[in-house]
């Protein structure tokens, strides 16, 4: 059975792409737009780390940054990190949106310790707390995207 992630696996660019031009749309949208898009994007984590996940792989991982110190040795821990990286971008720049303000940052960083938690009482993968880092990294790169966007567009109408 071919499933969406495996195809956002194989072809790389697709997931920067669409993270640009989400975060664009999301800085650019009005609110309600980002509302919407807000929901259809949090479904499409859901799936891409609950439900388009295989079951099997459960357990936990708390050694900060073993994944890291991987990082330029293993080209497999390389592209899992910058896809937990770019998955939390678009959502940083929606919540922005939504919400200008800093405190917004948390929110990644709670959703993404509700979806570790989730997958490894589901046997859906492993708990890690470099997942979240990840996560939590490209949800403040969102914000910034986003905020860097909103004062550029501000800086240019005046």
């Amino acid at each position: 059975m071919l499933f969406l992630s495996d195809i956002l696996h194989e072809m790389h660019w697709i997931v920067v792409v669409v993270g640009c031009l989400l975060c664009i749309v999301a800085a650019l949208g009005s609110r309600k737009l980002n509302a919407v898009l807000l929901v259809l994007y949090l479904a499409f984590i859901v799936y891409m780390t609950l439900i388009g996940e295989r079951a099997g792989i459960a357990g936990v991982r708390l050694d900060l940054f073993w994944s890291y110190r991987l990082f330029f040795i293993s080209p497999v821990m390389r592209l899992q990190i910058l896809n937990n990286i770019w998955l939390f971008v678009p959502l940083g720049a929606m919540l922005y949106r939504l919400w200008p303000r800093g405190y917004v940052v948390l929110i990644p960083v709670l959703l993404s310790l509700g979806i570790e938690t989730l997958q490894l009482v589901l046997g859906r993968g492993l708990f890690e707390t470099d997942d979240i880092i990840s996560n939590s990294l490209g949800g403040l790169i969102g914000v910034l995207v986003c905020w860097g966007i909103r004062k550029g567009i501000a800086a240019l109408s005046t």
